[in-house]
């Protein structure tokens, strides 16, 4: 889920693999919000931080948790698409 309706957050799973997409559907205006990520369906404990890497562009982030923020400018990128990395 997602706590902002102009943010797009889906997965997709196969076997322990798990890809994220969160997508700007406002082609005009930065959107910004928090995502819910399943930690407990990919047996990450609630307090542990751990990484995740956008496939787009290598960066990485650390998050904590299942609700986490993200930006996105169409102005610098429309879409993260996102691993989890330990």
């Amino acid at each position: 889920g997602t706590d902002n309706d102009a943010l797009l957050w889906y997965s997709k799973r196969a076997g322990s693999d798990c890809v994220f997409v969160v997508a700007n559907t406002d082609p005009h205006h930065l959107q910004h919000g928090h995502v819910q990520v399943p930690i407990w369906d990919l047996g990450i404990p609630p307090g542990r931080p751990y990484v995740v890497e956008d496939l787009l562009d290598g960066a990485r982030y650390t998050w904590r948790g299942e609700w986490n923020y993200v930006r996105l400018d169409p102005a610098e990128r429309m879409t993260h698409i996102l691993v989890i990395r330990d």
